[in-house]
């Protein structure tokens, strides 16, 4: 409300100035009131128009909140057998839901991995943009290391995993606008875990 008030006050002084100016003009007495009581009801419709506009804009800005998806993307880990080979071995499990009331519209993820100076994208992980439904609920897991040297990213890389920083993001359009938010995950190489930064 310190919007409306600032202005208010603003309306106020100027109004209290020219009414001092009329004053000034050498009206007779009858002439001065007129013009005073129509120059503060118009600062009264004045004040009136910005608390109706301000109201206005915060509806505005409440309803654009209040249907914007509400995303939840977060990065689990787990452990998974290889059945080629009986292996144990860690397995990344990005999982992400629609918690919000409405549908999120061309909604796309992304992983990478983010070194000091390169970034490499973790290819194959997601389809296309979809729409995400009030509600949905999705997993995609892999084999951290075998996935990674599978898909292109440079066994150097991949041993040495606590260099990097694993970012998981997604962007979604919203009433028009494309929103991008991503999330960084840290390598525990004593514990073969992720944990967020």
């Amino acid at each position: 409300m310190f919007i409306p008030g600032f202005i208010s006050v603003l309306i106020v002084i100027v109004v209290s100035i020219l009414t001092h100016r009329m004053n000034q003009l050498g009206l007779d007495e009858k002439e001065f009131f007129s013009l005073a009581i129509s120059a503060w009801a118009s600062a009264g419709a004045l004040i009136s128009a910005t608390f109706v506009v301000y109201g206005y804009l915060l509806n505005v800005r409440a309803f654009a909140e209040a249907n914007k998806p509400k995303l939840l993307v977060f990065v689990e880990n787990a452990q998974v057998t290889l059945i080629p080979i009986g292996q144990n071995v860690h397995q990344t499990r990005i999982c992400y839901r629609n918690i919000g009331g409405v549908e999120a519209e061309n909604f796309s993820l992304f992983a990478q991995l983010v070194g000091s100076n390169e970034t490499l994208e973790i290819p194959r992980l997601f389809n296309e943009a979809i729409d995400l439904q009030i509600g949905d609920s999705r997993v995609r897991d892999f084999p951290t290391e075998r996935y990674l040297i599978d898909n292109g990213i440079p066994l150097a890389v991949v041993q040495n995993l606590e260099k990097y920083k694993l970012r998981v993001g997604y962007s979604v359009r919203s009433l028009g606008k494309s929103v991008k938010r991503s999330y960084d995950y840290s390598w525990e190489s004593s514990t073969q875990s992720w944990n967020i930064v």
